[in-house]
């Protein structure tokens, strides 16, 4: 039986091509990996072949309107996370 690992990362770079790589690691050594990230890291796993979930987020910028948006924006990705892993179990 194989494992089953997840790995939860961020919209950036930084945070994302780590993930990647790791993911790929975990592949390579026989563990089913699943992704969970947002729209702008999604862009990152062009080539992985995993399970990729994408939530909401948000970054907060910009005048009040826009950081009350935001903020329903990450609300929303925090419930779509619980959802994936209540579902992922």
């Amino acid at each position: 039986m194989k494992k089953n690992f997840l790995l939860i990362t961020g919209g950036t770079g930084g945070h994302v091509l780590p993930a990647k790589n790791f993911a790929n690691y975990l592949s390579i050594n026989n563990i089913n990996c699943t992704i969970i990230t947002d729209k702008r890291g999604y862009k990152y796993f062009d080539n992985y072949s995993g399970k990729i979930y994408v939530i909401s987020s948000s970054n907060l910028n910009g005048n009040i309107i826009l950081k009350i948006y935001g903020i329903f924006q990450i609300l929303l990705g925090l419930i779509q996370s619980f959802i994936i892993i209540f579902l992922l179990n």
